[in-house]
This record gives structure tokens, C-alpha cells and sequence, in this order.
């Protein structure tokens, strides 16, 4: 009997410990060395049993085999199983896919990207879907014509949802003569497709000293959006710093806190809920730029660019050679507003948009459709603005901190213009804009929004950069961890009580 108890301890030590190492692997990443590929993924493929990807390994395998090989992966699905760690290495935009990648509420970071349409995926085809991911600790540059934090280039009928890019990245580009970007904070060029529930606190720092005969549009969120795009709850904290010259007669040269070009493709696009905290400057020798959108542009001045519903700018600091606006830098073709549209202005920026086209000028928005404010008090105590801002934060995974690693973000060598970053540009948020408790609702196209839900929203300086030491918490895997050791204690403790309960008789 005594040996029969003293082997069934053991099995039970042995499978617990079993449990217990099987979880932590489950739950953490080892940095990636920058050569290993993995071989294969652990699935099927399908909805019921996607390909699971848990290393660095698997997601450059992910790269190449849509890049290089030419695997689209269309109609597949892929899940991440943890956060990717990429140990400081160059990663390899994932291009040419056509498949589903749900990044399951986890974080790729610790990496570097130098493309010519650059970002964690590169242009993604029709069909594509990318939701749950957030990228961080991360330089990402252009070395061509479209840069994105999540992705440099959409096409028809691709969704992108429930993404971030989070502060501790920088979206640059290196200047080439007439090659000029569409620089975006999660997409570079978002064109005829769904994109909601997108957040960026990236700075985007670009730099072009011949634009040519190519034009060059900057946004929070997206570099250009347009062919019908419909972009729904965005969030753009980080400030757009950009050193644009030499443009070709005809072309343009923009910035925007949302987007650089809104009706790109001569289509319309749709933005509902958007807000943008960050400051947009152009210190170049040509350029436009406005506190939401940098052009709003199409075939002809009578159509309608863009529909705006229920959008913000909170930042005055808004810079540009050509002109600046409140909401537009430059416009082309006509807006319409609904909902509440409140903006922040400066004592210099006094326009709807530093230039309007021939036309515009009769067709423009009344005053009535959108609302100046002078500080970031009206802010702080508008209702709307408050339950747009729930609304957004609700819809957004909670994102889980990476373990902290030994990153500097700074910006490359010359690429900042002199004295081009204000002294404070990290940029603020209301003093007081902790809604209070109430349940929130989609605002009605009558532009009544309820009061917000009772919510923390997520601010620049609420979300810093982690302490060093700090490690990562383990989504699913560090519950999963605690709960298999405790088995383990309380199955060897319970056996061992046995065992000496029979000595004792």
C-alpha cells in the first residue's frame, strides 16, 4: 500500500508540474534571434481550428510565406496565442494577404520595419480581415509610397477593426525625390473598406525634400481613406510632425489629426465618432494642414467628400506654410456634418479650412453644423464629446502591458525640422474627463447623445510606458498557471495525508 501511495504522488507531482510548465510556455514569448522560421502551423486553418500562432518564429513564417512564396491565405484563419516578442529584429511586412488574422487582444512588439509599404502587414489584398492586434516598441519607416502602423495599403473589401498602435512607436520615412507617402497611424492607404475602433499614440515624423510630381497626405489614422471607406470610432493621440518641399503644380502636400486625404480615389468616405488629441504640424516649405482631415478632395465640387458625424479636435496646435483649419487644411469638395462636431481653433486659426476651392465657398457647412471651442474646458464638461469618447473606449480590447524592454523611440538623425516640436507637445486632456455614471448610447443621427457609462478612458497619461522590471500579465496563461499549481499542492498535500494517516494506523 505505502509504495502504491508513493507512486501515485509522484504521477500526480509529475503531471502537475507538467500543467504548470505547459501554461507558462502557453502564456509567454522568448525574444525571436532573427534567423529561426518556423515550419508549419498547429491547426487546420478554419474558423473552428484556426492556425495559432505563439512565436516570433510562426509569425515570420506567416511573412514570408505570403510574401515571398506567394501564399495568400485566402480564406484562412489565424489566431495569435500570446504577445510576439521580436527581440529588436527587422520584421518583414506580411503582404499580399487575403486570409483572417485576429490578433486575439495581443501585442507584437520589439521590432524595426524599412519597406517601401511598410507596417505589420504591407498591402493586404480583397477579402483581407485584421482585428484584435496592437503594435508597440516599434520603428517603423517607409522607404516607399504608403507606411501604416498596422497596415501600409488596403484594397476592396477589407476590414480592419479593434486595433492600436501604441506611444512607444515611430512611424517615419526616408525622403526620396518624387516618391512622397501616404503616412497613416494604423493604415497608410485605407481604401473601399470597413474600419472602426482604430486608436493611434505614434508619433508620425515625415520628411520629404522633393515631393515631385506624387502627392504626400499624413494622418492620426490614416494616411488617405476613400472608395466608399467607412471609418467608425477612431482615436488619434499622437502629433504629426512633417518637413514636406518642392511640390509639383496640381498635387498636394497635407496633413490631418484623423487623415491626410478624406475622399481619396474620388470617392466618398465616412467618418463617424472620431477624435483627435494631437498636434499637426507642417514646417516644410509647402503644405496644408487641419485639425481632422488634411484634404477633402473627389471628381467635382458638387459631391459630397466626406460625412462627418460626431467628430472632435482637440488641438489648437495646428501648423502649416499654405494654410490651416480647424477642421480642413485644404478643401476641394463639399462636407457634410451631422451629430456634434466640436473643434478647438487658435487665435490664428480662424477657417473651417486654410484654403477652399473654387466653388466651396457657397456650399460650405453653416456655422450651426459645427461648434468652436475655446479651451479644452468646453471639452471637459460637453456631453457629447464625453459619450463619444465612452463609446470608443468601450468598443476597444483592453489591451494587456508587454514586459518592459530597454527601447528609445527617438527620431532618426535630421528628421525632425528645427524647431519644428513644441516644448510641451505631448498632448492634453481634459482636466476632468472621467464621465460620470449613466449608460451610453450610439448617438442618433439627430445629434443627441446620451451621457456617457461610468468609465476610465484611456489617456496619454494614463497609458505610459511601463516600469522597468514590470512583467507581462498572462492573458488566459496566468490564471490558468496559479490554478494548475494550486491543484498540484492540493493534490500531493491530500495524498500525503493519506499515506501518513495510514503509517499513523
Amino acid at each position: 500500500m505505502k509504495r502504491l501511495l508513493s507512486i501515485l504522488i509522484t504521477v500526480a507531482m509529475l503531471v502537475s508540474l507538467t500543467a504548470v510548465l505547459s501554461v507558462s510556455a502557453f502564456a509567454q514569448s522568448e525574444p525571436w534571434n532573427g534567423v529561426d522560421i518556423a515550419n508549419g502551423y498547429v491547426g487546420e486553418g478554419t474558423e473552428e481550428s484556426p492556425y495559432l500562432i505563439s512565436t516570433a518564429a510562426e509569425l515570420e513564417a506567416l511573412s514570408i510565406d505570403a510574401g515571398m512564396l506567394g501564399e495568400t491565405f485566402e480564406g484562412k484563419y489565424i489566431k495569435l496565442t500570446d504577445d510576439i516578442n521580436l527581440g529588436g529584429n527587422q520584421h518583414t511586412a506580411i503582404a499580399g494577404f487575403k486570409g483572417n488574422f485576429d490578433g486575439n487582444g495581443k501585442t507584437v512588439f520589439n521590432f524595426t520595419v524599412d519597406e517601401p509599404k511598410a507596417g505589420l502587414f504591407g498591402k493586404v489584398g480583397t477579402g483581407a480581415t485584421i482585428k484584435n492586434v496592437k503594435v508597440d516598441y516599434a520603428t517603423i519607416t517607409c522607404t516607399g509610397d504608403r507606411v501604416g502602423g498596422i497596415v501600409a495599403e488596403t484594397v476592396a473589401d477589407v476590414v480592419v477593426e479593434n486595433c492600436e498602435v501604441g506611444e512607444n512607436v515611430l512611424i517615419t520615412t526616408m525622403s526620396t525625390a518624387g516618391v512622397a507617402p501616404q503616412a497613416g497611424g494604423v493604415v497608410g492607404m485605407a481604401i473601399g473598406a470597413s474600419f472602426k475602433n482604430l486608436v493611434n499614440r505614434a508619433q508620425i515624423v515625415v520628411n520629404v525634400e522633393n515631393c515631385g510630381n506624387v502627392s504626400a497626405f499624413i494622418g492620426g489614422i490614416f494616411g488617405s481613406a476613400g472608395n466608399s471607406a467607412v471609418c467608425e470610432n477612431l482615436i488619434n493621440y499622437g502629433d504629426i510632425v512633417c518637413n514636406l518641399n518642392t511640390l509639383a503644380s496640381g498635387k498636394y502636400a497635407t496633413c490631418g489629426g484623423i487623415v491626410g486625404s478624406a475622399g481619396a480615389k474620388k470617392l466618398q468616405c465616412d467618418i463617424t465618432n472620431a477624435i483627435n488629441y494631437g498636434a499637426v504640424r507642417s514646417t516644410g516649405s509647402v503644405g496644408t494642414a487641419g485639425g481632422l482631415i488634411g484634404l477633402a478632395s473627389g471628381v467635382s465640387n458638387s459631391d459630397v467628400a466626406t460625412a462627418m458625424k460626431n467628430v472632435f479636435n482637440l488641438n489648437a496646435d495646428i501648423v502649416a506654410p499654405d494654410g490651416v483649419g480647424f477642421f480642413a487644411g485644404q478643401m476641394a469638395k463639399t462636407v457634410s456634418f451631422a451629430g456634434t462636431c466640436l473643434m478647438i481653433g487658435g487665435s490664428a486659426i480662424e477657417n473651417i479650412a486654410g484654403v477652399i476651392g473654387e466653388g466651396i465657398a457657397e456650399t460650405l457647412p453653416p456655422s450651426s453644423a459645427y461648434a468652436m471651442a475655446t479651451s479644452e474646458i468646453d471639452f471637459s464638461v460637453n456631453a457629447d464629446y464625453l459619450a463619444v469618447l465612452s463609446i470608443i473606449d468601450e468598443v476597444m480590447p483592453k489591451w494587456a502591458a508587454v514586459e518592459d524592454i530597454d527601447y528609445d523611440p527617438n527620431v532618426p538623425a535630421d528628421s525632425t525640422p528645427a524647431d519644428s516640436t513644441p516644448a510641451d507637445s505631448t498632448p492634453s486632456t481634459p482636466a476632468d474627463s472621467t464621465p460620470a455614471e449613466s449608460t451610453p448610447s450610439t448617438p442618433a443621427d439627430s445629434g443627441t447623445v446620451e451621457a456617457p457609462v461610468d468609465t476610465n478612458p484611456q489617456t496619454p497619461a494614463q497609458t505610459q510606458k511601463p516600469s522597468a522590471g514590470t512583467e507581462k500579465p498572462a492573458d488566459d496563461g496566468g490564471c490558468g498557471s496559479v490554478i494548475a499549481s494550486g491543484l498540484a499542492i492540493v493534490a500531493v498535500v491530500s495524498l500525503a495525508g493519506v499515506a501518513l494517516s495510514k503509517k499513523r494506523d
